[in-house]
């Protein structure tokens, strides 16, 4: 399943911690005390870990530690977190954008941020040097 269809999916607030791996890999999340291992289910020998090799990860959880984890995750694996909340703050800030204006109004009104701004802002930085 492609990251755009998992990321569409954020509205599903009721299931707990699942976790998309792009690669053939099965990863035991202990959120506890944030361990992770993996173990290759695929037949092929390869000196990287999956995650070095570039395997996407998506968290969708209740509200809370999704971003503790994916900070611990990011920085034990040296991989890009992407937040959309942080994201959507951060588009906020630029008052000239009329994307940042329509993000404002949504999240002001308690409502939600169309898919297809989400969406937009994140293609926009998984472009970035750092992921």
């Amino acid at each position: 399943m492609p990251l755009k269809t998992l990321v569409k999916l954020r509205r599903l607030w009721h299931l707990t911690a699942q976790v998309y791996i792009s690669a053939q890999t099965t990863f035991d999340l202990n959120l506890s005390s944030s361990s992770v291992t993996s173990t290759k289910t695929s037949s092929s020998d390869h000196s990287q870990s999956s995650l070095q090799q570039g395997a996407n990860i998506v968290l969708i959880e209740l509200p809370g530690s999704k971003g503790t984890q994916s900070s611990q995750l990011s920085k034990h694996y040296k991989i890009c977190r992407l937040s959309t909340g942080d994201l959507l703050r951060q588009a906020t800030q630029d008052q000239s954008s009329s994307e940042g204006q329509r993000i404002r109004k949504a999240m002001e009104a308690g409502g939600l941020v169309d898919d297809h701004i989400v969406l937009s802002l994140i293609d926009k930085n998984l472009t970035k040097p750092e992921c």
